[in-house]
């Protein structure tokens, strides 16, 4: 057992390599973007607001980021005295809507030329880093970069709350925002059932059985999908969300099967007598897993 821990650690370290970020830029050779608070007054959420914008520039790697924090008018033509060597200015105005939420205006300049404006409108002001990370991917996507689709995205992650307790979160990339969706009882492996991300699964280890759970995040409603002795994880969804991979232990021997939500029927995978996790969808006829049969945990094909 303590092997297989090991194992299934090393195989979900293997398949979050994709959530890692490696920046790499030549800063010489970046043109400097400025970023400018034109908000009508001064602020604390400005200025917060602004380190996390500066945060998502700099991941988006286009640009050589200047970090400083300077307040200019939003429509005035110049930018503000420190910025004056900047080639690009990103400028944001952000106006409370009395409800709780921001209307802010955007715009980016080049040498006062207006190359990008947009009104976004965010209904919670706890959510002001995903106005960041949208802000941050149109500008990207306007100046041609590559695709960012996972910044806006949320993530799941499951965290100890106590003895036999964990919560689930949902965050964002950064993890600057954190909520907890599920608490109460001892969860595993949260995966998002949709790309819509309006539901997700779980595994719950407080029952008799490792059981895996759907949830949906509106209502909090939740149904069983299915039990097994021994381990129950589901490790990938397929796009369409109908179809499942989970790694079962019905015999206390973990293998790799597909799940048919739709059907409710199961097909075994793989059949060894050691250890196969971790099955991840590559297109539709192929899948990728986690393996010790050379040894050691390896990545393989079938």
């Amino acid at each position: 057992m303590r092997f297989l821990i090991i194992l299934l650690l090393c195989s979900f370290s293997l398949w979050g390599a994709d959530a890692t970020l490696e920046v790499t830029k030549n800063v010489g050779a970046l043109p400097r973007l400025a970023i400018e608070d034109g908000s009508a007054a001064s602020s604390e959420t400005g200025l917060r607001f602004h380190k996390m914008l500066s945060a998502d520039m700099n991941v988006v790697s286009l640009f050589n980021v200047d970090d400083r924090y300077a307040v200019q008018s939003f429509d005035h033509p110049m930018p503000s005295a420190i910025h004056k060597d900047s080639a690009y200015i990103l400028r944001y105005r952000l106006v409370a809507d009395g409800s709780g939420g921001y209307r802010t205006d955007v715009k980016l300049l080049q040498n006062n030329l207006e190359l990008f404006n947009k009104i976004y409108y965010l209904k919670q002001s706890e959510m002001l880093v995903f106005l960041a990370h949208s802000i941050a991917y149109d500008i990207n996507a306007k100046m041609g970069g590559g695709p960012l689709e996972w910044m806006k995205r949320k993530v799941l992650f499951v965290r100890l709350s106590g003895p036999r307790r964990s919560d689930i979160v949902a965050a964002d990339y950064t993890l600057s925002y954190q909520k907890v969706v599920l608490s109460g009882g001892m969860y595993g492996f949260a995966k998002w059932a949709n790309h819509e991300q309006t539901d997700f699964y779980y595994t719950s280890l407080s029952d008799f059985h490792p059981t895996i759970y759907k949830v949906n995040l509106a209502t909090g409603n939740k149904s069983a999908v299915i039990s097994s002795d021994g381990m129950a994880v589901c490790s990938d969804v397929s796009e369409d969300g109908n179809r499942l991979l989970l790694t079962l232990a019905p015999s206390g021997q973990p293998d790799i099967y597909l799940y048919d939500i739709r059907t409710k029927n199961k097909t075994r995978l793989t059949d060894y007598s050691g250890i196969d996790v971790s099955g991840q969808f590559m297109g539709e006829d192929r899948i990728a897993f986690v393996s010790n049969r050379m040894g050691s945990p390896n990545i393989f094909s079938k």
